[in-house]
């Protein structure tokens, strides 16, 4: 699979390993110093979880020159973007216009010797890159830049054990939160009916010894401070 790094928004191909409660990101041809870790209890909902997901997919493809037809306007593609120092990095980028040109032939040498011809795309694509330095920006862009991203469900299994125990987490959070509430309700009214008992109505004896009843003032204190108490 591939992973959208947090620091770049740069994609790199990963392995993935789940260990417990914590997910191990290892970044292909780097070195273990520059692995990430995840524990499940970073994630306070699960729309923090579903982003983290989101920066997860099977590894792009390399586009072939017979293949270019599939790329067209509009079309969400991976792109490379080469540094200053001779890095490359491939980020999102979306297709805004494909200037075609007639297909070049290039001869090759066969198995028996022989030599066959075989189609060179020459096409041009104009690109706005979704993230990187020229985010927002267009550029050109030519097939040996573009890679493809798979459309599919599939997912890597440490991925999927981890999401799997980070959202059991976040439901069993947000069942006891739910739990407390009936508490707290209830903390206030018998706060509310302590108040109350020490009322007399000016129309009984004890209303009468002790005076009217006053209205009682309850102090502004939210529900969760009642608790507290």
């Amino acid at each position: 699979m591939e992973f959208q790094c947090p620091e770049d928004n740069a994609w790199y191909d990963v392995n993935l390993f789940c260990d417990g409660k914590e997910l191990t990101v290892h970044y292909t041809n780097f070195s273990e110093e520059y692995d990430e870790k995840y524990d499940v209890d970073v994630f306070n909902n699960m729309e923090e979880l579903e982003e983290f997901r989101a920066r997860f997919r099977l590894s792009s493809v390399q586009i072939q020159d017979h293949d270019c037809k599939l790329i067209c306007q509009g079309k969400a593609v991976s792109a490379s973007f080469y540094l200053d120092d001779d890095d490359v990095k491939f980020y999102d980028a979306i297709v805004v216009e494909v200037l075609n040109e007639e297909h070049k032939f290039k001869k090759q040498v066969g198995g028996g010797g022989g030599k066959k011809k075989k189609k060179k795309s020459v096409c041009t694509y104009v690109v706005t890159w979704q993230h990187g330095p020229l985010v927002g920006q267009r550029t050109f862009a030519k097939i040996t830049d573009i890679c493809l991203n798979p459309f599919s469900k599939e997912i890597d299994p440490s991925l999927f054990t981890f999401l799997r125990i980070a959202r059991e987490r976040i439901e069993e959070d947000e069942q006891r939160n739910f739990a407390t509430i009936p508490d707290i309700v209830e903390v206030f009214f018998q706060k509310l009916r302590r108040l109350r008992n020490n009322r007399f109505a000016s129309r009984t004896v004890e209303g009468r010894l002790n005076g009217h009843c006053k209205r009682i003032e309850l102090p502004a204190y939210d529900l969760l401070h009642l608790h507290e108490q």
